[in-house]
């Protein structure tokens, strides 16, 4: 039998220096640069404060946001936030709506439906928006990689803003692929000169925040009260806990302990937490799945009216709610509801797509179409093509079938994009 032999993987710093510098053992010293921690950043790694957050002026086009919503609140125009449906987006939605109203922007959100919407902003929230008056949109944990969508709102004379954290497209070419928006931050941006690109939606919306807030004269206190939610859903959305991340939690769970929110303490009360000794678990294993609940079973809207809950008694009515739904989602039935809901919604999608896919032929059999299609299971279609008296469609199927994306550019819309997150 071959003897197994151990290799220990180390770079090479002065670990004893380190120790005695950092008043630290010289093992975890080397645990720390084996970690990719750079010896100029051990001090923050282990104690840092918020004061070492980086300027959130520094990210771009935060600036130009921020003055866009200045002169749209000094204009009376309203303004939507548009999140996601999982904590993050949650979070990040309820940091914007508290935020704009308290400078005086008309302020109101939406947030869209899992199984009807699917993720992200789409031509029925944009259409609806139009619908009520609305000139601003203000994307919040999705954007980047809504171009057409954008592009839609742009034609109906809006105004968009997009806030987001998540991977920019690119194309052919390798060039970006960033959506036309009025203005665009995202940390992972190649023009963005930020300093940390792993933060999560809602600490964006934090920092936009921040810069709105200076530039109204509003004390950083103010700002630092969103800390508990920018730390919750950096946990809940599974961030590396990495530079100001770690500034966050550590500090975002003191804040925690001492919020005042009635519908995060009541919440924090029934799942039997003490908020005196939160931690990063509690926030990922009991807190973020009670918010994500209703986003999977019912509404996401749910969890956060709880939050934007001012009185106590209903916010305790939500977080009852919110923990029933939760407590039913981890009963062995309730994963079968969750499937059945995404299953009836993918054959809906596909009876349609199957629907527009044949009669976009010249026969109604689904062959001779252009772009490379055919009309075996096997093939993978990939056309855009006008039903004669539809709305223009794109389609995209996979194998057997199976739709993995459909946008409409018409009257009609049906959700697409519909992964389980």
């Amino acid at each position: 039998m071959k003897k197994t032999q151990w290799m220990l993987y180390t770079k090479r710093a002065d670990f004893n220096e380190l120790a005695a510098r950092f008043s630290i053992s010289p093992v975890l010293a080397r645990i720390m640069i084996n970690r990719g921690v750079p010896p100029e950043k051990i001090g923050t790694y282990l104690h840092g404060t918020l004061d070492d957050l980086p300027d959130p002026g520094l990210m771009k086009d935060l600036d130009r946001a921020a003055e866009i919503l200045i002169r749209k609140r000094d204009e009376g125009k309203s303004v939507r936030v548009i999140g996601d449906y999982d904590i993050d987006g949650i979070c990040a939605t309820y940091i914007l709506t508290v935020g704009f109203r308290s400078v005086g922007i008309r302020a109101d959100y939406d947030i869209p439906d899992r199984i009807r919407d699917g993720y992200g902003l789409n031509v029925n929230l944009i259409r609806k928006a139009d619908e009520d008056g609305i000139d601003t949109i203000v994307t919040c944990d999705n954007g980047i990689a809504a171009i057409d969508e954008i592009q839609a709102a742009k034609d109906l004379g809006m105004t968009v803003i997009v806030t987001d954290h998540h991977e920019v497209g690119h194309d052919g070419n390798g060039a970006e692929k960033l959506p036309p928006a009025d203005a665009v931050a995202d940390p992972k941006q190649e023009a963005c000169s930020y300093p940390f690109d792993g933060i999560c939606g809602a600490v964006v919306a934090w920092k936009l925040v921040g810069v709105l807030y200076r530039k109204c004269g509003i004390p950083e206190e103010k700002w630092r009260e969103f800390l508990p939610f920018a730390a919750i859903a950096t946990v809940g959305d599974v961030m590396p806990l990495r530079e100001e991340n770690r500034i966050i939690v550590r500090e975002g769970l003191k804040a925690v302990a001492a919020t005042d929110n009635p519908g995060l303490c009541s919440l924090m009360e029934l799942c039997g937490l003490v908020p005196s000794e939160i931690t990063a678990y509690q926030i990922g294993y009991v807190i973020g799945p009670c918010l994500n609940a209703g986003g999977r079973l019912e509404s996401a809207k749910i969890g956060l009216r709880m939050l934007l809950e001012t009185d106590p008694e209903k916010a305790e009515q939500a977080a009852v709610h919110l923990k029933e739904l939760n407590d039913e989602r981890k009963k062995p039935g309730s994963r079968r509801r969750e499937n059945w809901r995404t299953r009836r919604c993918w054959w809906s999608i596909s009876r349609t797509a199957m629907r527009v896919w044949r009669a976009s032929s010249p026969d109604g059999s689904g062959k001779n179409i252009t772009g490379p299609a055919s009309s075996s299971p096997t093939a993978r279609p990939r056309t855009a093509s006008r039903v004669p008296g539809g709305p223009s469609k794109v389609i995209t199927c996979s194998m057997r079938w199976r739709v993995s994306r459909i946008s409409w550019s018409g009257s009609a819309a049906i959700p697409w994009r519909q992964g389980l997150r």
